[in-house]
């Protein structure tokens, strides 16, 4: 029984307000997709279900405050584009003096909008930051979907079963395994199995050996998933030393790199120098020797 990896998440999600179903794809940005409160949206839709708009009082034009890229002005009460509030300043034939110190004192307003919006999309909760923080954490759950895949895959495939004992398997994936400390990632966990796969079918083989018990295919899965377990903390030291082998690998060859650079600049200015000192009388009387 051969299972393939899932290059798109299937079934597909659905965008939790329009509905309509989301295309995400393993190894890509996504960038369109954002997870909050345990839903998948479309980004736009997200942002047209909070967004906020207020009319230009001078243009009568909308302001989208999440799209909006330009400077904007909050003067008595209401906003304007910077453009259009300095028209208003000079609308009027002769000087007006409540419009000529609102000009003077633009900056403020511009400071005073930026907080008013500021304070709007904390209400709203979407606020470019927040927009940003929800897209990662839809990276996160992506990623983690497809890590999770990629195990049930492996264990229908290596133990010949079509439904994976998932109670158990979820317990050690969110923390709630007996004993165990945290939760381990999927992709660590089926890093784990791999490497420790000929170990656990010889410790297997030995439980055979020694028992007359039948043990069904869940058994094993069980009984296999508790040593990974129990290997966990040793599997992160592993890691933990594999970094510091590849940091050290890493600086060693900058440090080759540095070696071969110098060599190549050294001989570099030797034969720069070499050509500085020849003597080019000789040369010349070569080039015109009869």
């Amino acid at each position: 029984m051969r299972f393939d990896r899932k290059n798109i998440m299937i079934p597909r999600p659905q965008c939790f307000c329009c509905k309509s179903s989301l295309e995400i794809y393993r190894n890509s940005d996504n960038e369109e997709v954002i997870y909050f409160d345990k839903h998948y949206y479309h980004k736009k839709c997200f942002v047209e279900m909070n967004k906020i708009i207020k009319k230009c009082y001078q243009c009568s034009n909308d302001i989208d405050f999440c799209c909006n890229d330009d400077e904007l002005v909050y003067y008595d009460k209401h906003y304007y584009h910077k453009e259009c509030f300095i028209q208003w300043c000079h609308a009027t034939k002769t000087a007006s003096k409540k419009r000529q110190m609102a000009f003077q004192n633009i900056d403020n307003y511009i400071v005073e909008a930026k907080q008013q919006v500021t304070d709007l999309m904390n209400t709203k909760r979407i606020g470019e930051e927040d927009i940003s923080r929800l897209h990662n954490e839809a990276v996160k759950r992506i990623e983690k979907w497809f890590d999770e895949s990629d195990l049930c895959n492996f264990i229908r495939e290596e133990y010949d079963v079509s439904v994976v004992p998932w109670r158990k398997l979820s317990q050690v994936l969110n923390g709630t395994y007996p004993n165990l400390q945290g939760a381990i990632p999927a992709k660590y966990l089926l890093d784990m199995w791999k490497r420790k796969l000929d170990f656990l079918r010889k410790q297997n083989d030995k439980l055979v050996s020694h028992s007359d018990k039948e043990r069904t295919k869940d058994n094993i899965i069980h009984y296999d998933l508790s040593i990974l377990v129990n290997k966990y903390d040793s599997y992160l030291k592993w890691l933990e030393k594999q970094k510091i082998i590849e940091a050290e690998s890493i600086k060693s060859d900058l440090n080759k790199t540095k070696i071969s650079t110098s060599i190549i600049n050294s001989k570099a200015n030797e034969s720069s120098k070499w050509l500085k000192n020849e003597d080019m009388s000789d040369l010349v009387d070569d080039i015109f020797e009869d």
